[in-house]
């Protein structure tokens, strides 16, 4: 709904509070909620280094466990584990792809290649997660540049929108998903002219 209920909670407060696991997650929704496995995931590690690394393995063990390899894109704002992921697919460690997003710098790339109308431009990633701009200098919202990201076989998806003028342009434009802290808001202007 949009509310942080443990934002300004002191340590005592939340004593009691437990992060769930993603295997607890996953058990849940593809053994309960979804068991017909039609579920999409977005997943994101926030390390960089060895941790990312061994983060990165775990992950890849629990997706095959899962059999959710094909309906999951991985993202890291740290290229350090971008790079090893894309080694670990064009080396076999993977023995299925994993599909990821760009990272920082490779956002910029993307946005000079669609400045410039480069279609021949070579990407790692199969999906663009991002803000709707830059600090007012850069438009990634447009639907020129959602056109051109389709055009090269890759998704487009925003984060994180709040506003649902927002949503409904992202919507007009061909947004591929759009996530937010609002489903509830999010979902009334996706489905208002289904009624």
């Amino acid at each position: 709904d949009g509310v942080y209920k443990y934002r300004d909670k002191s340590d005592a407060e939340l004593e009691n509070v437990r992060i769930v696991t993603l295997k607890e997650v996953l058990d849940y929704v593809e053994k309960v909620a979804r068991p017909d496995k039609t579920m999409n995931y977005v997943i994101e590690i926030k390390d960089g280094g060895d941790a990312g690394r061994r983060a990165m393995n775990k992950l890849y063990r629990m997706m095959v466990e899962y059999k959710m390899i094909d309906r999951t894109v991985f993202g890291t704002f740290q290229s350090e584990i971008s790079k090893y992921v894309d080694e670990c697919n064009a080396l076999g460690v993977f023995e299925q792809e994993v599909v990821r997003s760009a990272g920082i710098t490779e956002v910029l790339d993307f946005y000079f290649a669609f400045l410039y109308g480069n279609t021949n431009a070579k990407f790692n990633f199969e999906v663009l997660q991002i803000p709707m701009g830059f600090n007012g200098f850069f438009d990634l919202s447009t639907k020129e540049f959602i056109d051109f990201a389709h055009s090269m076989g890759i998704a487009v998806q925003y984060w994180t929108i709040n506003d649902p003028d927002d949503v409904a342009k992202l919507q007009a434009n061909g947004a591929d998903c759009i996530m937010t802290d609002n489903p509830k808001m999010a979902y009334e202007v996706l489905h208002r002219n289904d009624k």
